[in-house]
């Protein structure tokens, strides 16, 4: 019976690039050149913590509250032009036309009216 050549030869490519997915697929996923941080819509994330980004766009700054609303007290404040990190936004009192507030990651709030999204919107807390 009569077997062509090139059935042997596919094969061999098939096995061949079987092996060097399964090889590869190890490397790819270990990929340690941007230390487990990786890029998703405009925001950096880590297996631990995913952030979103504002910059305070107001000359006097913004002051930080323990709340989403003016009636908390000021725990901090941040700079014009900083940069910040946000976790999320919530509903809260409005301020100038604008109820939205956002979430540092130290659970603190500061008024949207006064900080521009870099990136992504940021989503409500859930």
């Amino acid at each position: 019976m009569f077997k062509p050549k090139t059935s042997k030869l596919v094969m061999a490519l098939t096995a061949g690039a079987m092996a060097v997915g399964v090889a590869a697929g190890p490397a790819l996923a270990s990929d340690s050149s941007n230390s487990g941080a990786t890029t998703y819509k405009g925001q950096v994330t880590s297996a631990a913590t995913a952030y979103y980004k504002g910059r305070v766009i107001t000359k006097a700054g913004v002051v930080v509250r323990s709340g989403p609303s003016q009636r908390y007290r000021v725990v901090g404040s941040y700079s014009y032009n900083s940069i910040i990190s946000i976790v999320c936004k919530v509903r809260g009192q409005n301020v100038n036309g604008n109820s939205l507030w956002y979430k540092t990651p130290k659970g603190n709030f500061v008024s949207a009216r006064y900080v521009a999204n870099v990136g992504s919107i940021p989503r409500y807390c859930r």
